[in-house]
């Protein structure tokens, strides 16, 4: 039962849910609201009237996750698959045409949503100025189709959304129907409560992010958002550490009180003493085994390399284009992590170098200079992705 999955959550109790229609002409209308789950019970705290401008009360503190929906002008839905989508992206010149998309899969059927990151970057711009930054972006109705999963609807069932839409549930799937005049005021119903229509996509939107943990898939998020989500979850477990350790110093006073009559200060104070020198001694070992390792694994370091690292990392800059920034040049890395006791394996006669570059011909005409060096024998791109408007990348030479 929907009820009983409530109560067994383990996240955020809070969520703050804003939706913008796009009108076309930078024109938006906003809908905000804030809903939160405590023991099972679903509950909207705080709805706002739709308006031109996004205002944002006192409610909404940092602390909780936002989560952003857009639909209208500008958001391209469609049933079935995803061939649209690929008929836009095959007629461009290099199949880069700044599109978001998403799709949802529910009941056997593929619902695809895009969009052009332009039609909404003023959007995002809004909520950063308002201290807003989404952990989760949803792109027009298709996830409607996974409150299907969670109710139990009949055939031919109307549901109201406000603004001149309806959803009407027929033949296993809901169809999203346009209406003749906007009804802004007109009323539904969602989990027995008579809400506005308008909202009714707000509340399902928080409803499935408490049941779900998120609505739509993590990789249909863009890159901004999925960053969002990244410092949300690390202030979370750092809000969770801090309590964790607090707990645990508390604990470990009241141990402290407990023993400091049965121990003496002058006992405590050498056995904590031997323990440490014992951990030093330790550490120690196991540096000297660990440079033994190196000096019999990783060629060069004893001088006897064909081409000592000071030549290649000469020859590495020297040939570098202007356009292209490293970040990382790892000569000889370490294959997996170190760990005391264990030897240490490395990738003998190999060099990562990681960068980003703003043009794609200049890092391939610098993979194809770096090929005709004499210390090179062979060199790959194993990474290239898009990072704010650039390549980030990462090549892997083997060393002659």
């Amino acid at each position: 039962m929907l009820s009983e999955s409530l109560g067994n959550l383990q996240r955020p109790k809070k969520v703050a849910v804003i939706q913008v229609q796009l009108m076309g002409d930078e024109d938006y209308r906003y809908s905000v609201a804030i809903f939160s789950n405590s023991g099972g019970k679903f509950t909207a705290e705080f709805v706002a009237t739709p308006s031109t401008d996004l205002t944002l009360g006192r409610e909404f503190t940092p602390g909780m996750p936002y989560l952003l929906h857009l639909f209208g002008k500008g958001v391209v839905e469609k049933v079935g698959g995803m061939d649209l989508l690929e008929q836009v992206i095959s007629g461009s010149d290099d199949g880069d045409v700044g599109l978001v998309y998403q799709h949802v899969e529910s009941e056997g059927q593929v619902y695809t949503s895009f969009a052009r990151k332009e039609s909404f970057e003023e959007v995002l711009v809004t909520l950063r100025r308002h201290s807003v930054f989404p952990v989760e972006l949803i792109l027009g109705s298709g996830f409607q189709q996974l409150y299907i999963e969670l109710s139990g609807v009949s055939n031919a069932e109307k549901l109201e959304l406000g603004y001149g839409y309806s959803l009407i549930f027929g033949e296993g799937r809901w169809v999203l129907t346009r209406t003749k005049e906007e009804t802004e005021d007109s009323r539904t119903h969602f989990l027995g409560e008579d809400i506005a229509a308008s909202s009714f996509r707000l509340y399902l939107i928080a409803l499935l992010f408490f049941v779900r943990g998120e609505v739509v898939q993590t990789e249909f998020q863009p890159a901004e958002i999925l960053s969002n989500k990244a410092k949300f979850n690390q202030q979370q477990k750092f809000k969770i550490a801090s309590v964790g350790v607090l707990l645990l110093t508390f604990v470990a006073l009241l141990i402290n009180s407990f023993l400091f009559s049965r121990v003496s200060e002058e006992n405590g104070r050498l056995s904590a003493e031997l323990q440490q020198n014992r951990h030093k001694l330790s550490v120690l070992d196991s540096l000297e085994r660990s440079i033994t390792q190196l000096e019999q694994n990783i060629p060069g370091i004893r001088g006897d390399a064909k081409f000592p690292s000071s030549y290649i990392f000469d020859r590495l800059g020297a040939t570098l284009p202007a356009s292209i920034a490293l970040q990382s040049a790892e000569l000889n890395p370490v294959n997996g992590k170190i760990r005391d006791g264990e030897e240490i394996k490395v990738k003998s006669g190999i060099l990562l170098v990681s960068g980003i570059t703003g043009k794609f011909s200049d890092l391939s005409l610098w993979i194809d200079m770096l090929k005709k060096e004499t210390w090179v024998t062979e060199v790959e791109l194993v990474n290239l992705q898009d990072v704010e408007r650039q390549k980030a990348f990462i090549i892997r030479i083997q060393i002659n």
